[in-house]
């Protein structure tokens, strides 16, 4: 049970990364003495993605799915014995897109079951459906 779970993060984790750009050959090669130059410090990355493109939306269900997988198993989990129907008929994490099924307003209340949560799980839940709900134009 936890095996799969965890085989579905691992996959939601790789199609993250290729949705963000990443492939087996995107890695730096080795350089050269002659090709190391001093770079200026970069900026820091943002704690949560912002919504605005696919590749956004893509990392921000992701991020979702791994708060509410660490918040809301064994109810919304369909491979947990604890797991509870009407929790399941609202979203089960199981699913790969688990996202799809809550309309509008239950992807609203997520926040308010997700109030013992820390605040930066809080924030990135409420960027993800900020950012779903624009992908569905509601």
């Amino acid at each position: 049970m936890r095996a799969a779970l965890l085989d579905t993060m691992a996959v939601a984790a790789v199609v993250a990364a290729l949705a963000c750009g990443w492939s087996r050959g995107s890695a730096p090669a080795a350089e050269t003495r002659a090709q190391r130059t001093p770079a200026a410090p970069a900026a820091p990355a943002p704690a949560v993605a912002t919504p605005g493109t696919a590749r956004d939306l893509a990392a921000l269900r992701v991020s979702a799915h791994g708060v509410l997988v660490a918040r809301c198993v064994p109810c919304h989990l369909g491979s947990d014995a604890g797991a509870k129907p009407p929790a399941l008929e609202v979203f089960d994490l199981d699913q790969p897109d688990w996202w799809r099924r809550p309309p509008g307003p239950r992807l609203r209340k997520m926040i308010g079951r997700l109030a013992s949560a820390p605040a930066e799980q809080r924030e990135l839940v409420s960027a993800f459906i900020d950012a779903e709900l624009a992908d569905r134009g509601e």
